[in-house]
């Protein structure tokens, strides 16, 4: 009984890490983390591939910092930005994200994370 349990959790960890690399390379950095006031979440620029809604878009994803799965981030903000996406903190229920000269934003509110997200920027 004590080998299955630990078969079984070696597997859980092994899926779990999979899904996580997964995400992550299909989703590639475009910037760095940033934690809200009080750090319970966090939200990050990341990079759109090519079967999102936004081919080569920037999105940009909150999480919870515990655990710490970008796999488990809702998408807030999709959008073709250029020179660059940058994502800041007004509160720890506010989030706000400027991107200049934007085209198509796709603002989605976030289903379990009970935040606010405006978008900055002009055409």
């Amino acid at each position: 009984m004590k080998v299955l349990g630990t078969l079984f959790m070696a597997s859980l960890l092994a899926l779990l890490s999979y899904l996580e690399m997964s995400w992550r390379l299909a989703h590639f950095e475009g910037g760095t983390s940033v934690a809200s006031p009080t750090g319970r979440l966090v939200a990050q620029v990341r990079n759109l591939p090519e079967s999102s809604d936004l081919p080569y878009g920037s999105g940009v994803f909150v999480r919870r910092s515990f655990p710490p799965l970008w796999a488990s981030s809702e998408m807030v903000l999709a959008a073709y930005c250029k020179g660059g996406v940058l994502a800041s903190w007004r509160s720890e229920s506010h989030l706000e994200v400027r991107c200049e000269h934007v085209e198509r934003p796709i603002l989605r509110p976030p289903i379990n994370l009970r935040i606010t997200v405006s978008l900055l920027g002009g055409a």
